[in-house]
């Protein structure tokens, strides 16, 4: 028989979506149960339950390399278990027997070698520790070495020890001096700086203005004088107190022009920001219309509603006008010269509408 090739530890179904897995519900029967429970026929998610478990249980095995004793299993004699990081053998079958209190069933795997006391001889472990207080490691010839090294540097160190100890007197009454300094230098800062439960401040000199900043994020300049915020932004980085001026913000003309649409010419419009529009023109009315009026188009329809229209005679300003709204893209309008006795003339105006 050939030898395997290493399994790809991986396991059936680990990947499986819900409620593709289920456990298998009887596995003491086995596939018998699906005679009473499916018609003779497994469900995929008993196969893929099945073999997950196989799988789970292989790979259990390949993590501990050598399986852990359990009690519900019979051990025939040479079977080597595992129990609390100890390694076991069977020396008889046994089942439901703890390898740790019975040594007439179980022995260890590896019989551990005594380590060396002052009682008795055994295992010894080498240092090269110069500081050790152990009984039961050997000095080695470093650690001599080390020992007398240390000696010959100790008295070289304590020379260099009382001279620094002159410099250290020099060096403590200079820090005592900058120490004076330095507190006075904390104590300005502490001045200033000021935390709260919710806010940590910093003070101008004179005390009227300081900068906060807050656990819900706003940062923002209060004036004690004013006893209000003057400035501050939110979490979100947005001005939420104060003003800007129109100057320090790029590109705000264009913005503003760019809110704005129009056509302009003899006849236009012109769009507002907030939807109001005016348009005008020249319209011509017929005196043979009569009273219904002459129908005229506006120069582009209003959306919604148009509210007014004025009008004013193109001419020597001689003739009466008039326009009333018809629909959103359409107005009547007449015309009258008080040099003909007709009521209404061929007349040609000016027309403003205001609509949106």
């Amino acid at each position: 028989m050939k030898i395997q090739e290493k399994p790809d530890y991986l396991i059936f179904a680990d990947s499986a979506k819900k409620g593709e897995v289920s456990d298998f519900p009887d596995v003491s029967r086995g596939w018998g149960i699906t005679i009473e429970q499916t018609g003779s026929k497994p469900p995929m998610e008993w196969m893929n339950g099945a073999f997950n478990r196989v799988d789970k249980n292989m790979l259990y095995l390949l993590q501990q390399g050598v399986p852990e004793w359990n009690e519900s299993v019979k051990y025939p004699a040479n079977a080597i278990i595992k129990y609390n990081g100890v390694l076991y053998t069977a020396i008889v079958e046994n089942d439901n027997v703890n390898p740790a209190s019975d040594a007439t069933k179980w022995k260890k795997t590896q019989v551990e070698v005594s380590k060396a006391s002052t009682t008795q001889s055994g295992i010894v472990k080498l240092s090269s520790s110069t500081n050790s207080t152990s009984e039961t490691e050997a000095a080695t010839p470093l650690a001599v070495k080390k020992v007398n090294d240390n000696a010959i540097s100790a008295n070289d160190k304590a020379n260099i020890a009382n001279a620094n100890a002159i410099s250290a007197n020099s060096n403590a009454n200079n820090a005592h001096k900058n120490i004076e300094v330095l507190g006075g230098r904390i104590s300005n800062i502490e001045h200033k700086f000021v935390p709260t439960t919710t806010e940590s401040r910093v003070y101008s000199n004179d005390k009227k203005t300081y900068l906060l900043v807050r656990d819900d994020g706003i940062v923002a300049m209060y004036n004690t004088e004013k006893n209000k915020m003057v400035w501050g932004f939110d979490a979100n980085g947005e001005l939420g107190i104060g003003t800007i001026h129109s100057s320090h913000i790029l590109g705000l003309s264009d913005h503003v022009t760019n809110m704005f649409t129009q056509s302009f010419g003899q006849h236009g419009y012109t769009k507002l920001p907030n939807g109001l529009i005016i348009q005008w023109g020249i319209a011509n009315s017929l005196g043979d219309d009569g009273k219904n009026g002459t129908l005229q188009s506006f120069f582009i329809a209003f959306p919604n509603a148009c509210f007014s229209v004025v009008t004013s005679d193109v001419g020597n300003g001689v003739n009466s006008t008039a326009a009333t709204p018809f629909s959103n893209s359409q107005f009547r309008c007449w015309g009258k010269s008080p040099s003909l006795q007709a009521p209404y003339s061929n007349t040609s105006m000016l027309y403003i509408a205001i609509g949106f």
